[in-house]
């Protein structure tokens, strides 16, 4: 499956990740994340945009470089691109949603579809 976006007037396509790619991108924030010290240290793009996808994900999922997707482009542009990236990619976004929640304290709980959320009990 594949959507496709404007991005300073081009047309970018937008793929799904493969459990490969995923696996090869956790490892690449992995890495990444060793050498952040503080916010001023993340891309522009994860700065600018509070959302679990990452960069690195938007890149890996449109072929464009880290560079490319914090080019010239109207911040709405680069949005919209990074919602295309989460439609595309619902297991990835469920599964950097639950990284996130564990990273703030939450519970790391894995589900078995990206649309189910722990019950409130």
């Amino acid at each position: 499956m594949a959507g496709t976006v404007k991005l300073g007037g081009r047309d970018i396509t937008v793929k799904t990740l493969t459990v490969s790619d995923v696996r090869e991108l956790m490892e690449q924030i992995g890495k990444d994340g060793e050498k952040v010290k503080s916010w001023f240290d993340l891309d522009i793009v994860d700065r600018m945009f509070d959302d679990e996808v990452p960069v690195v994900a938007v890149a890996r999922a449109t072929g464009l470089s880290v560079a490319e997707v914090g080019g010239n482009y109207d911040p709405q542009e680069v949005r919209n691109l990074i919602d295309e990236v989460r439609a595309q990619n619902p297991f990835f976004v469920a599964m950097m949603e639950r990284v996130v929640s564990a990273g703030k304290g939450g519970s790391a709980k894995a589900s078995l579809a990206p649309s189910s959320k722990p019950s409130a009990t």
